[in-house]
C-alpha cells in the first residue's frame, strides 16, 4: 500500500487541477482503508452459526439470535437450523418480520422453509416459498403481543435443498388502542322497524345500546363501520335498570352484504352473549334477539374494541438494483442486412453442409418452410473460432407473405445432437435464444413451434463482445451479486457478496441517488486502466466480512433512513496483485448495487 500511495503522489503533479483533486481524495479514501481495515469491524450486526449441527437441530440447542441483526448458517440436506430471539417486555407489542437470502456465491441456498415458534415450541407462522418476491426462499411477518423467547427455524425443502444462508429479524411498534370508556346511548333510541341490514340502525365502537326486542320473532340490527383492521367485541351485560331483561340472548354478525360470519349464544355471563372477533376495514351488521327468537324483552349490547394499528409507513417496498458497468454490446451496430442464404435442401445437418447453408453474425436470414413433411425443416450451420455470446433471434416482419407469428429455435452440436432450444424467448411468441459458445461447428434450425405448418420467418444472427475489464489480482473483474430475496428494510443489514475478489478492501457509498452520471468516471489518468468510478464516494467504510470459500461479502445497517432512501455501493479493493495492470494495487468492482429502502410490513 505504501508503494501504491507514493505511485499515486508521483502522477499528481501532472494532473488537471480538477482531477488533481479528484486525486487527492482518492488518495485519502484508500489510504484510510489499510488502518481501517485492521480495526475492529465497522460492519452490521451480523451473528454467524456458533452451535452448529446437530446441536441446533432443535430448539434446546437453538443459536442465539437477535432482532435487527442478520444471522448466517449452512443449511445441510435435511438440516433445520433453530435461532432464538428475545423479546423484552417493554417492546411488545410488535410486528416481527423474517426472512431467508441466499449467502455467498459458491453455494447459496435458493429453497428454505421458515417457521416461527413460541416459547412452548408453538408454531405461530410458517412460509415455504415467499410469492410476493417470486422466490423459494421464505419471508414470515407476525404480531407479538407476549415477551419471551421465540424460534425461528431455517428448514431445507422436503429435505433435499442445502446451501449457505442468511436469516434477517426486524422488529416494528404496532400501537393498540382500546375503547377509553363507554358511552350509553340513551335507552329507546332504535328506529323500528330494524329487524334486517337493510333497515339497521347504526351502533358506534365504545358505545352501548339499551333497547327492547318488541314481539317474539323480533331482532334488532345495528350496522357499524371499521377504518382499519379492528379486534370487536361484543357483548350482552346484565343491567338491573332494564325491565324484563331477556336472560338469554344470541349475537350474529354479518358482513356487508348481509351474509353471516359469525354468531355467539352463550359466550357472556351466564346465558348472555359474547362475540369478539378481528375484522378487516369495511362496513358489517351485528343483530342481537332471543337465544330462539322468539321472546320479547329488554337487553344491553356493549360494542368494545382494539383496534390494532399497522407500523406506520409508507408501505414502500425495499429494491435492490445491480447495474452492470461493463454491459456486453452488439457488434453489429444495428445494422443487419438480410443477405443470409436459405439453401434447399437443408432439413439434417449434413444437408445444410452440402448446401452451403451457412449463417453468419450480423445478418438476417430469410427462411421458407414450403411443405408439411416429417423431417422437413431449415437449419443453418455456422462456426464458433474462439469463445463468443451469440443471440439468434426470429423477428417480426409483417412484409414477409406467411410469416410465422409462434416459432421455435432448435440448437445442435457438430454431432447433430440437441444441446439447446427457444420458444417463446422473444417477442410475443416468436423465439429468442442467447448464450456463450466455445470454439466449435454448430446448427441452428427454425420452424414453426410445433413444426407443422408452411410459413416464413427472419432469422437474425447477433454476436456480442465486452468492453476491457477492471481486472484485479486473479485476472478476473470483481463484481457485486444481490442476494435472492434482500428485502431492504428499515433496521435491517443489507448485504452484497463480492465475487472475484483476490483481497478485502474498503466499499464506496453514496446515498439518495449520488450516482456519477451517465458513464462514470474513467481513472485511466492516474494509472487505472479501464477502471471506472461509478459511485460519487463520500464514505469509504471498510465493513467487509470474510465469507465462505474464496467469497467476500459487505453488509450495511439501514437503520432508520426514511423509506424511499437509496443506499449505492461499488467495491475498492486494496490488491496487491493488481500491479500487473495497474500501479496503483486498487481494483474497482464493474457492477454497482443500487438499494431502495422499504418500510412495508407484509400483512
Amino acid at each position: 500500500m505504501r508503494r501504491s500511495a507514493r505511485a499515486f503522489f508521483s502522477q499528481a503533479n501532472n494532473l488537471p487541477a480538477s482531477l488533481r483533486r479528484f486525486d487527492q481524495m482518492l488518495k485519502q479514501l484508500l489510504s484510510s482503508a489499510v488502518t481501517l481495515l485492521a480495526a475492529t469491524s465497522l460492519c452490521a450486526q451480523n451473528l454467524p452459526e456458533t452451535n452448529g449441527d446437530p446441536t441446533n437441530d432443535t430448539i434446546g440447542g437453538a443459536e442465539i439470535g437477535a432482532l435487527g441483526a442478520q444471522h448466517y448458517g449452512y443449511m445441510a440436506v435435511g438440516d433445520s437450523d433453530f435461532w432464538a430471539v428475545t423479546i423484552g417486555a417493554g417492546s411488545v407489542p410488535l410486528q416481527l418480520t423474517a426472512w431467508t437470502s441466499g449467502r455467498g456465491t459458491s453455494n447459496p441456498a435458493d429453497d428454505t422453509i421458515l417457521t416461527l415458534y413460541d416459547a412452548g415450541g408453538l408454531a405461530l407462522a410458517s412460509n415455504d416459498d415467499f410469492a410476493a418476491g417470486n422466490t423459494l426462499l421464505s419471508t414470515i411477518s407476525y404480531g407479538i403481543s407476549a415477551p419471551g423467547t421465540y424460534y425461528l427455524e431455517v428448514e431445507s425443502w422436503l429435505g433435499v435443498t442445502d446451501g449457505d444462508y442468511a436469516l434477517d429479524v426486524v422488529a416494528a411498534p404496532i400501537a393498540v388502542q382500546n375503547c377509553p370508556g363507554i358511552a350509553p346511548i340513551p335507552p329507546g333510541s332504535e328506529s323500528e322497524p330494524n329487524n334486517t341490514c337493510s333497515n339497521a340502525g347504526v351502533i358506534a365502537p365504545c358505545t352501548s345500546r339499551t333497547e327492547n326486542l318488541q314481539t317474539a320473532g323480533d331482532s334488532d340490527f345495528y350496522c357499524f363501520v371499521l377504518g382499519a383492521s379492528t379486534t370487536v367485541d361484543f357483548e350482552t351485560v346484565l343491567d338491573s335498570a332494564i325491565a324484563n331483561q331477556r336472560p338469554d340472548t344470541k349475537l350474529w354478525l354479518y358482513n356487508s352484504a348481509c351474509t353471516e360470519i359469525d354468531n355467539d349464544d352463550d359466550g357472556g355471563a351466564g346465558l348472555l352473549s359474547r362475540l369478539a372477533t378481528t375484522l378487516t376495514a369495511g362496513t358489517y351488521y351485528i343483530g342481537v334477539s332471543d337465544w330462539q327468537r322468539s321472546a320479547p324483552g329488554g337487553y344491553r349490547l356493549v360494542f368494545n374494541t382494539q383496534t390494532v394499528l399497522i407500523p406506520s409507513g409508507t408501505g414502500t417496498a425495499g429494491d435492490t438494483t445491480v447495474v452492470d458497468l461493463k454491459p456486453k454490446s452488439s457488434i453489429c451496430a444495428g445494422t443487419f442486412p438480410a443477405t443470409g442464404v436459405d439453401n434447399e435442401p437443408n432439413s439434417t445437418p449434413a444437408e445444410a453442409q452440402s448446401s452451403g447453408n451457412f449463417i453468419v453474425p450480423c445478418t438476417d436470414t430469410i427462411g421458407t418452410i414450403g411443405m408439411v413433411a416429417s423431417g422437413v425443416t431449415d437449419m443453418w450451420c455456422f462456426t464458433v473460432a474462439s469463445t463468443s455470446d451469440i443471440i439468434f433471434e426470429v423477428v417480426l416482419d409483417s412484409v414477409l407473405p406467411g410469416a410465422y407469428t409462434d416459432t421455435k429455435l432448435w440448437l445442435y452440436d457438430s454431432q447433430g445432437l440437441e444441446i439447446d432450444n427457444d420458444d417463446d424467448g422473444g417477442a410475443g411468441l416468436l423465439s429468442r435464444l442467447e448464450r456463450t459458445y466455445a470454439p466449435g461447428n454448430y446448427y441452428i434450425e427454425c420452424h414453426d413451434w410445433q413444426r407443422a405448418q408452411t410459413g416464413t420467418f427472419r432469422l437474425r444472427m447477433d454476436q456480442l463482445s465486452s468492453p476491457p475489464k477492471c481486472l484485479g489480482g486473479l485476472g478476473t473483474s470483481v463484481k457485486l451479486v444481490a442476494r435472492e430475496n434482500e428485502l431492504v428494510q428499515q433496521n435491517s443489514n443489507v448485504t452484497v457478496d463480492i465475487s472475484g475478489a483476490a483481497a478485502p478492501g474498503v466499499m464506496f457509498l453514496s446515498f439518495g441517488g449520488a450516482v456519477i452520471p451517465p458513464l462514470g468516471l474513467d481513472l485511466t489518468i492516474i494509472g487505472m486502466p479501464n477502471c471506472s468510478l461509478y459511485v460519487n464516494p463520500p464514505v469509504a467504510n471498510p465493513a467487509y466480512i470474510p465469507g465462505n470459500g474464496a467469497d467476500y461479502e459487505y453488509s450495511y445497517p439501514v437503520g432508520g433512513l426514511p423509506a424511499g432512501s437509496q443506499i449505492n455501493v461499488q467495491a475498492a479493493l486494496i490488491d496487491g496483485g493488481a500491479a500487473i495492470y495497474r500501479p496503483l494495487f486498487v481494483t474497482l468492482s464493474d457492477t454497482t448495487v443500487s438499494w431502495t429502502v422499504g418500510d412495508q410490513t407484509f400483512h
